[in-house]
């Protein structure tokens, strides 16, 4: 297992790549990766994987930990090799399968960065209160 800094500003938060020494599978130019929210914090990718593998072979699991407390936040994102593969997952669970432990079903649907590509956010701080958005521009 091995930690890696988040691309964003937050800094209270840890990702861990689950078998980054293992030679990852190919995948497609097309492949989708899911967001999958509403999991219990003491799963690891021992518990998500036999879930989401039987749609198809995956290509990464990520799942998202507090920095400060290494407690998982919930949630994790998932890579499936062929597009084919998240869909069927997403169409499956999404908002139809309990976690046991849980309250609410699943959360299985494309991450953001899948729907919105084009989309990126940058964060400028130490702007002068009165600096109008045209001024920054």
């Amino acid at each position: 297992m091995a930690i890696s800094s988040p691309s964003d500003s937050n800094q209270n938060l840890q990702i861990i790549r689950i078998n980054p020494s293992k030679k990852l599978p190919s995948k497609d130019p097309d492949a989708l990766k899911l967001f999958i929210g509403q999991i219990p914090k003491h799963y690891d990718e021992s518990d998500i994987k036999p879930i989401f593998e039987k749609f198809g072979e995956i290509y990464e699991i990520v799942i998202l930990k507090d920095r400060a407390t290494g407690v998982s936040r919930g949630c994790a994102f998932c890579t499936y090799c062929r597009r084919e593969s998240a869909l069927a997952a997403q169409q499956e669970l999404h908002e139809k399968k309990i976690l046991p432990g849980m309250h609410f079903p699943l959360q299985v649907k494309p991450a953001d960065s899948e729907t919105r590509p084009e989309e990126r956010k940058l964060f400028i701080g130490m702007l002068s209160k009165t600096m109008r958005e045209d001024e920054l521009r």
